[in-house]
């Protein structure tokens, strides 16, 4: 147990008697549905040497049920489309044959990733590597199971920040970007390029969109300097059942509509979205003011089509109010005409090919998820080669070699390439310094069209300009400031008259109070010796000789009391009379 950590430790005890288990199981036994229904090569014993090429194995898994759905029946295509595309290579793996055993069902689970990475590693031949999960969850069991048989994962994207952690999830390769990562080029966008300061912060009453929420918090917090100003944070729940006028995206839409606030940003799933934007609709136009930045837009091409029992609107009413938000998510196929930096093939060729095949398999395409799947074989292909090229054999391969897992990870984490989702690289963990995609929502254009591409080592890369109601921007043409300023609307939606300032929580003018003036678009208290009966005022009036204000706020000067007098104006204080000299209350007390 020298190597694992004590978090994994009953895992070791557990996986013998599993294993005991399952390999009393016959071959049917072990098929769980709907693995058992995906034709798999027949083959499952490994070439010996003196036949052409040797083949080498990989245990392929990712959920066909749970709550991303069907994802692996969706990858299993471009996966294979991989595989025979390094078998047509013949200059990667000269001598080998890279072979793909596809797990049984992890289920997005834990426990159901335990259970199958378990199975899948006992049959069949030995694998040199996992090439999944695709759940954070199922990532989480398949580390416990796979370190204690000494195989890296390679997974696709498995995003959740807890597995960044080396001591309890080591010799983890991640080819998407950490949710974390959302977070950071959202603040990017709202803060270098629309520029704002006042905001607002919506969350969803899920975990996934409230650790959001308090990442991106976070980040406003450590840059005080910019001046950030969080106008209102509020959240939306699922209470569908309440009266409209008492459900969450009512409430949370007249909170924005009061606040004058013009960024948003937000992390809602499409139904809650779609709530929040008819709630918007119903409360007039002021919504033609705000801009939404969705930092967590995992939206599908049809999000506005969403079935929502409680909504009333349209779905072009809601694109209406929709209409310019921004969306970050993780890069797909890259726009970019770019060939692959290891298959040598154009994206969008792999991309169109994947397609067709998905609709020949009636459909079934998870794009974002594929994209991932094949830059995630390429790269095991590769750390294979060069792992190979450093002296290690078939022998090798095997679950009793510790330094099997780690020596493949430190290959792999070091590998650079473009990929199909942008330029990969990892950090010393194995994370993936990610790759972006800046979306947004244009009713004349497609729906969810990409307007810029990002990574922290290549920064923004613009693909098309992005709008505000009839006006459009393009970061990659220099304008000059004033042209600027008639495209990005100001923090706030109106300037203060005199005698009003700004109200900072609620964004609006409100009219100073007596004791108070305006200076600069703000209300001022009166400093003491000077006083203010009127509201509205610009400035204070100073306090005349034998009257004072103590206080700050003051709305009148107050005479001097009996016994005491002051001569000059402005003042705070009144002076005592000197011995053998007094004074009558009704007299001025100046002397």
């Amino acid at each position: 147990f020298t190597r694992q950590s004590c978090r994994t430790r009953s895992v070791h005890v557990m996986v013998p008697i599993l294993a005991l288990f399952l390999g009393s199981l016959s071959a049917s036994q072990m098929c769980v549905h709907p693995p058992c229904d995906v034709p798999r090569d027949p083959n499952l014993v490994p070439q010996q040497p003196g036949g052409d090429k040797i083949d080498i194995w990989a245990l392929a898994m990712c959920p066909y049920t749970g709550g991303l759905g069907n994802i692996m029946g969706a990858m299993e295509l471009i996966m294979q489309q991989a595989v025979d595309e390094i078998e047509a290579n013949g200059t990667l793996l000269p001598n080998h044959r890279l072979k793909l055993q596809v797990a049984p069902d992890p289920k997005c689970s834990t426990a159901g990733a335990i259970a199958s990475t378990i199975q899948g590693l006992m049959s069949g031949p030995t694998k040199f590597a996992v090439i999944g999960d695709c759940c954070s969850g199922s990532c989480m069991g398949n580390r416990d199971v796979a370190d204690v048989y000494n195989v890296p994962s390679f997974s696709p994207f498995c995003t959740s920040p807890v597995l960044s952690n080396p001591t309890n999830y080591p010799n983890l390769v991640r080819y998407s970007p950490m949710l974390g990562g959302n977070n950071e080029v959202a603040f990017d966008v709202m803060k270098n390029v629309l520029k704002y300061r006042r905001i607002a912060v919506l969350s969803q009453d899920v975990s996934i969109s409230i650790s959001m929420a308090d990442g991106f918090l976070k980040l406003l917090d450590q840059d005080k300097d910019h001046g950030w100003q969080l106008v209102m944070q509020s959240k939306i729940f699922d209470d569908s059942t309440l009266p409209v006028e008492e459900q969450s995206p009512t409430l949370v839409a007249k909170s924005l509509q009061q606040s004058s606030v013009r960024m948003v940003w937000t992390c809602l799933y499409e139904d809650q979205a779609v709530r929040l934007f008819c709630a918007m609709r119903k409360l007039g136009d002021f919504w033609k003011n705000v801009t939404m930045l969705v930092g967590c837009m995992w939206w599908s091409p049809a999000w506005h089509d969403v079935t929502v029992a409680d909504v009333d609107c349209t779905s072009e009413e809601v694109i209406e109010v929709a209409d310019g938000t921004f969306g970050i998510d993780r890069s797909h196929f890259v726009n970019a005409d770019v060939v692959h930096g290891l298959s040598g093939r154009r994206v969008q060729e792999v991309k169109a090919e994947y397609q067709a095949a998905c609709a020949a398999n009636g459909g079934l395409c998870h794009e974002s998820g594929a994209a991932y799947a094949y830059d995630a074989v390429w790269s095991a292909a590769l750390t294979l080669r060069l792992w190979l090229d450093a002296g290690h054999g078939m022998s090798d391969v095997s679950y009793d070699n510790e330094d099997l897992d780690e020596s493949l990870f430190e290959i792999s984490k070091t590998l650079e390439f473009q990929g199909l989702t942008g330029y990969i690289a990892h950090d010393e963990v194995g994370d993936r310094m990610g790759s972006f995609q800046i979306r947004q929502i244009q009713a004349r254009n497609p729906v969810i069209q990409v307007v810029a591409e990002y990574s922290k080592s290549q920064g923004f890369n613009w693909i098309n300009p992005f709008r505000w109601g009839d006006l459009t921007y393009n970061p990659n043409v220099p304008v000059a400031d004033a042209d600027l300023d008639s495209v990005r609307p100001t923090d706030q939606s109106l300037e203060c008259p005199p005698g009003f300032g700004m109200q900072e929580l609620l964004g609006t003018c409100l009219e100073c109070s007596a004791g108070n003036y305006e200076d600069g678009g703000v209300c001022v208290a009166c400093e003491p010796g000077t006083a203010q009966n009127v509201s509205g005022a610009t400035e204070c009036d100073v306090c005349r000789p034998g009257t004072v204000t103590e206080l700050r706020g003051e709305s009148q000067c107050m005479p001097c009391a009996a016994g005491t007098f002051q001569p000059e104006a402005g003042q705070r204080k009144c002076q005592s009379c000197p011995p053998d000299f007094w004074r009558l209350t009704s007299q001025v007390a100046t002397e």
